[in-house]
């Protein structure tokens, strides 16, 4: 599950909106066409068999599954990493990104819709895995700049590994989620887990004080840090204050609810109850939490 992220910050394309306003017009035409060539090319020089899925995106087999079709309106599981055509050079890898078809292809640490990749999990079977070559206006467009220490150019043709793992409904995310929050907890080694309302999963680490408890619309100063499944922090507060935990993620809700001051804890919360299908973005567009995501905060009650 965990998720690797070899290239996330964008260091001088703030605001950058991905292919999204790139399709349109004779420029968009002429280089699909001039991609679409490069791409051939290298394919039937390679002696690599494919596949045309749309104009400008092509297909090399490299596992037939046999499972079901994709469906863009259920929930996906595929595991991904992106190179360049040109040199080879792989810049962004994620072993379990999960989302809606339907509802966009948007990554961690990124701004805009990949519509490239949006676009090839539509053709997939569960247990596909392929090669794909994918024209520059589907995915960054005349866009250009680095990615760490990786330099992505303008028309830059992408070549995507894609592995389709699983197709769910909501009730089976729900479960997985579920399985996955329980394998945490044991390979973390925490003691009398507390499973609480709607999946959430509450552990305290140190007990609190008093008689007062927490109501569900308190308000309370905390200290948190918030964790997603692979350890990477995105966001902490050593004093935040909250007029009303209800106005918070129903995850903090159910979570801090009962509890009295000075009380430490480890909440597991399902993304059902925390961002859901939708994910959370920055203000400058970009991904902060994807979508479908578990989270963990260690949380402690400072007071309310």
């Amino acid at each position: 599950m965990n998720r690797i992220v070899k290239a996330l910050m964008l260091m001088a394309l703030s605001g950058l909106i991905f292919s999204c306003n790139e399709k349109e017009g004779d420029n968009f035409n002429e280089q699909l066409n001039a991609d679409s060539e490069m791409i051939e090319a290298f394919l039937t020089n390679n002696s690599i068999p494919n596949q045309k899925v749309i104009d400008g995106i092509y297909e090399a087999s490299i596992t037939d599954g046999t499972g079901t079709e994709i469906s863009p309106s259920q929930i996906i599981e595929i595991s991904f990493t992106l190179r360049k055509f040109d040199t080879g050079e792989e810049f962004y890898e994620d072993t379990s990104y999960t989302f809606i078809p339907n509802k966009g292809f948007f990554v961690e640490g990124v701004a805009g819709n990949f519509i490239g990749l949006n676009e090839v999990v539509r053709h997939m079977n569960v247990g596909d895995k392929s090669d794909f070559y994918i024209a520059s206006g589907y995915m960054f467009g005349s866009l250009s700049g680095e990615f760490n220490d990786i330099t992505i150019n303008s028309n830059q043709i992408i070549v995507a590994q894609i592995e389709a793992i699983a197709q769910r409904t909501e009730n089976e995310q729900k479960d997985h989620e579920d399985q996955v929050i329980n394998s945490l907890i044991t390979e973390a080694e925490f003691t009398d887990p507390e499973e609480l309302a709607n999946g959430v999963y509450r552990i305290i680490t140190e007990e609190g004080t008093g008689d007062e408890t927490i109501a569900s619309n308190s308000g309370v100063t905390v200290a948190y840090k918030g964790s997603l499944i692979n350890g990477e922090t995105f966001d902490e507060s050593n004093n935040a204050t909250f007029t009303n935990i209800g106005n918070l993620i129903e995850g903090w809700k159910i979570g801090l609810t009962g509890l009295k001051k000075d009380t430490k804890i480890v909440l597991f919360i399902p993304s059902h109850v925390a961002y859901g299908e939708n994910g959370s973005f920055t203000q400058t567009g970009y991904v902060a939490i994807p979508s479908f995501e578990t989270l963990i905060f260690e949380v402690e009650i400072l007071d309310f």
